[in-house]
């Protein structure tokens, strides 16, 4: 991707961070090692990771579970400047750094 036509275009691309709302801690195990669990591979931040498009996932929102849900805002290559840009434009906007999960609903269960 890089700086191909789609960033002749546009200054960024928006795309989920992940297709389901963040795992429980409970559902990791006591033994966690850093390879994901099976509940984390539909993460969608790994493809920025080999093509050098900086990539910035921020806080979207909560699931009707309680628990967080994200995107990611994708760039030019070298131009985390926008990126970054982007994300206190979006934030700011729906004033979600105010609000926080109801932790009854995120409890270990």
């Amino acid at each position: 991707m890089v700086n191909g036509p789609l960033f002749k275009q546009y200054d960024a691309l928006i795309c989920p961070g992940c297709l389901a709302p963040a795992p429980r801690f409970s559902d990791f195990p006591i033994d966690f090692r850093p390879l994901p669990p099976k509940l984390v591979t539909a993460v969608r931040t790994m493809p920025f990771n080999v093509t050098g498009n900086p990539a910035l996932a921020i806080p979207i929102g909560f699931s009707a579970s309680g628990l967080p849900l994200g995107m990611q805002i994708v760039g030019r290559a070298f131009d985390e400047p926008t990126v970054f840009r982007i994300g206190a434009a979006y934030e700011a906007a729906i004033g979600l750094i105010q609000k926080r999960p109801h932790l009854e609903s995120v409890s270990r269960g």
